[in-house]
């Protein structure tokens, strides 16, 4: 077994299980560097099969390690219940399993079946050196087309005209993909936290949301800049100040040791303070790796507490219906004394408008 598989194995006495079912393709990409699709990891104390049909099984070979490839031949449920044998109680990510898939294994499995919560997770959400650099990348790429994003922003466009030039850019500069659909939302359409691009217009005077991350090498990257076609008024100037104070205080309290809730509480305490705490409805951040939302959380009702090596968000945002909203997103790395930030794209208002309007 690799370093990461032994690890999960020392986990499953805390769980109650002698044996433990990976569905969730991101975790099986972690536990044995897999990244084809539809494939499952069996992990017993002493061994691990990667479960792969015949479309993956070179593919399996070539990039998995610490595990034992093993081809499905006809079903898969026959296939595990060979490998599983009497294992005892095997557990597996009932946040991921459907249901119809876990009435055919009990049916097939003479092992039990124990229901865990993301057993994963816990591992995942502490980033090693060589996870770190490349989420460190993946930084560099979507900075690296955020700046050459706004050279090219015009009035005129539209907001699925911006979304389109996102992804393009950020395959130009060397991700496999977008993290996720760009964000786009201008004007009173930035009151929506997860807008959907529509084909509404960009105008001067608009204040644009945009949202957006790379994925490299497999990891992600998640940031959020406002755009000002035209010199932001005074409502926009306080608000973004707002904004820009909370998240700084949210960077500033994180540290190894701090739990989700107070880090969260940092931020969205100002912002009660300064009148917008009805207007701020998600919480502060989120853990980004393999996938672009993640362990830890920064919410008020997370049971997280940070570790040193996790990567979190920090996105306090005003939404107010009918004007609009303004969020600012970046992320750090967690160490001992605080928090280290990975983005470095200028917070201030005067850059965060366009080159030309």
């Amino acid at each position: 077994m690799n370093r990461r598989l032994r690890k999960l194995v020392g986990t499953f006495a805390g769980h109650g299980v002698e044996g433990l079912l990976v569905s969730r393709p991101t975790d099986v990409t972690y536990l044995s560097g897999f990244t084809g699709e539809d494939a499952s990891l069996l992990v017993l104390e002493e061994e691990a099969f990667l479960l792969v049909d015949f479309r993956y099984t070179e593919r399996a070979e070539r990039e998995s390690s610490g595990v034992t490839v093993t081809e499905i031949r006809g079903k898969m449920t026959d296939t595990l219940s060979g490998l599983a044998g009497d294992a005892g109680r095997v557990g597996f990510d009932s946040s991921h399993l459907t249901h119809g898939v876990f009435g055919l294994l009990s049916e097939k499995l003479g092992a039990k079946l124990s229901p865990l919560k993301n057993p994963v997770s816990a591992l995942r959400a502490v980033k090693d050196d060589g996870e770190l650099a490349l989420i460190q990348r993946s930084v560099k790429v979507a900075e690296e087309s955020f700046l050459q994003l706004k050279k090219t922003l015009r009035s005129g466009m539209t907001e699925k005209d911006v979304a389109d030039e996102v992804e393009h850019l950020l395959r130009r500069n060397g991700a496999s993909r977008g993290a996720f659909p760009a964000i786009i939302g201008s004007a009173e359409n930035a009151s929506l936290p997860h807008h959907t691009v529509s084909d509404r217009v960009i105008e001067e005077g608009d204040a644009v949301l945009i949202d957006m991350g790379a994925v490299l090498s497999g990891y992600a990257s998640d940031l959020t800049r406002m755009v000002f076609f035209g010199e932001p008024d005074e409502e926009q100037r306080k608000i973004y100040g707002a904004v820009l104070r909370a998240q700084s205080l949210g960077i500033e309290s994180a540290a190894a040791g701090r739990t989700g809730v107070k880090v969260d509480a940092a931020a969205r305490d100002f912002l009660k303070d300064a009148g917008y705490g009805g207007l701020f409805g998600h919480g502060l951040g989120h853990g980004v790796g393999l996938d672009v939302h993640e362990s830890p959380v920064l919410a008020p009702r997370s049971r997280d507490t940070l570790e040193t090596g996790m990567v979190v968000t920090f996105e306090p945002g005003v939404y107010r219906r009918g004007w609009g909203g303004i969020r600012i997103e970046d992320m750090g790395v967690i160490t001992d004394s605080g928090c280290d930030l990975l983005t470095g794209l200028p917070r201030d208002i005067e850059s965060a408008r366009t080159e030309t309007v």
